[in-house]
């Protein structure tokens, strides 16, 4: 994230920890071989990650499920509807539940892209450079968007999805976005403003109605945009917030996440796969306001007050934005 609090990342880490032989043990049971070390990844809000090096010098992903709404096998079932239009994704080599502290743990092993994630770059790509990555990184992701699922939000093993409608989801999330008005408050946002945000939310609802839900990958940043030495992406990784959505969904998230990066070589890749919303900008920034409410929400929450002040920010630009 682009508002990355590390000692915040660490802090919350230091809560949990699996045993080094548990880890080893599922990267021998994935890959039949023997494992040698690991090295803990704090990158993330929910899964415990490892890279774990075997025998032959090869490394493999170790993740452990602590918190979040996609379960493992909704994660896995999205990589491989992505898998099937031709998005370079990890492999999965298991997956596993383990037991700890009286939890039942889900746990997933795949293989390790060999290149590192864009966001690692970012202070060193030329211009030219980072806009070439952009456009790939936008056409991999018309990739994903241009996958038609049967619902709204997530997926159950069942097959069955939280919401059947559009207009289902968005009753639920501006409920949802009206509970938190005092989290909202508390970030230095009037009463008039948040009664402006809830009809904002409305005004979503009825002027952009979704007939047919698309797959979200839900966290589209570029601390998932694996590239090479080449600058070339060669994989997209963690979609344990994926969803189906609102194809602006993604395009909202990261210029929600990354305001500082433009987007238009982002959207001249997309376009390459899939069609952009008709009314791009006024529904981006109508999707930007539920999400930057609802986010805003969950920082104050949990008592990030890097994040809940980088939030607060963005959601003061599209208040802006949408009163213009």
């Amino acid at each position: 994230m682009s508002y990355g609090d590390q000692d915040f990342l660490e802090e919350r880490h230091r809560s949990f920890e699996t045993p080094e032989k548990v880890i080893f043990d599922l990267v021998e049971k994935a890959t039949g071989k023997k494992a040698t070390a690991r090295n803990r990844i704090v990158a993330g809000f929910d899964n415990e990650v490892y890279s774990v090096k075997v025998s032959d010098g090869k490394e493999y992903i170790t993740r452990v499920r602590r918190f979040g709404e996609v379960t493992f096998h909704q994660e896995a079932w999205a990589i491989e509807q992505s898998k099937a239009k031709g998005v370079p994704v990890p492999q999965i080599l298991l997956m596993d539940n383990i037991e700890q502290d009286g939890k039942k743990l889900e746990v997933m092993v795949t293989d390790k892209f060999d290149g590192v994630p864009l966001y690692d770059k970012l202070k060193t790509l030329s211009e030219s450079d980072l806009h070439k990555i952009l456009f790939d990184a936008g056409s991999i992701l018309g990739k994903i968007n241009g996958i038609p699922v049967d619902g709204f939000y997530m997926r159950h093993e069942d097959g069955s999805w939280d919401f059947p409608s559009w207009e289902r989801m968005m009753e639920t999330a501006i409920k949802e976005r009206g509970a938190e008005k005092d989290r909202i408050l508390k970030n230095g946002f009037s009463e008039e403003e948040f009664d402006f945000m809830i009809k904002g939310l409305e005004r979503y609802k009825n002027e952009f109605p979704n007939q047919q839900p698309v797959l979200c990958h839900g966290d589209y940043l570029p601390e998932h945009i694996f590239i090479n030495e080449n600058n070339e992406v060669i994989g997209i990784i963690d979609f344990g917030m994926s969803q189906g959505g609102q194809k602006i969904h993604d395009l909202a998230f990261f210029s929600m996440e990354w305001p500082s990066i433009d987007m238009k070589p982002l959207k001249d890749g997309y376009v390459t796969q899939t069609n952009l919303p008709d009314q791009f900008d006024a529904e981006l920034n109508f999707c930007k306001l539920g999400l930057e409410m609802g986010h805003l929400a969950y920082q104050t929450q949990i008592s990030n007050t890097k994040g809940a002040g980088f939030i607060a920010k963005q959601l003061r630009a599209t208040l802006e934005a949408l009163k213009a």
